[in-house]
């Protein structure tokens, strides 16, 4: 059977991670911009990309972005959650964390400090896969 996200079309808008401090997630702005998002046709929501700055928050941000953020859609539409890092074993234990918490999909891009060839992309590729 195909997975559910294969059909998945329509608008997925990258989602902004409301702040009130560096560390502190604004609960409140979260919820008026989750409100927002959700009111207009969208096929889903896409958080910790870089467009909410997923790779320079915490871990403990980032679990409180996903708990928070899936609660809070409620199954209205799929939650995709990026899960870049630097650290492969912080990339999946952040996927483990999302699926635990009910997130749809994760997004992943290359790691970004280093400059992999294309050989090394689809080794950390097929290495990183099968833990997700």
């Amino acid at each position: 059977m195909p997975h559910a996200l294969a059909s998945l079309r329509g608008i997925v808008p990258p989602l902004v991670t409301p702040l009130l401090e560096p560390d502190t997630l604004d609960v409140d702005g979260l919820e008026r911009l989750l409100s927002r998002v959700l009111a207009a046709p969208v096929a889903g929501v896409f958080i910790l990309g870089t467009t909410g700055e997923g790779p320079n928050l915490s871990q403990r941000l980032r679990r409180e972005l996903i708990e928070r953020t899936v609660k809070l859609v409620a199954g209205r539409v799929p939650v995709l959650v990026g899960i870049t890092d630097t650290s492969m074993a912080d990339s999946a234990a952040l996927a483990d964390f999302a699926a635990d918490r009910g997130a749809d999909a994760v997004v992943v891009a290359p790691p970004y400090y280093h400059k992999p060839t294309p050989a090394e992309l689809r080794r950390w590729l097929a290495t990183l896969a099968p833990r997700v």
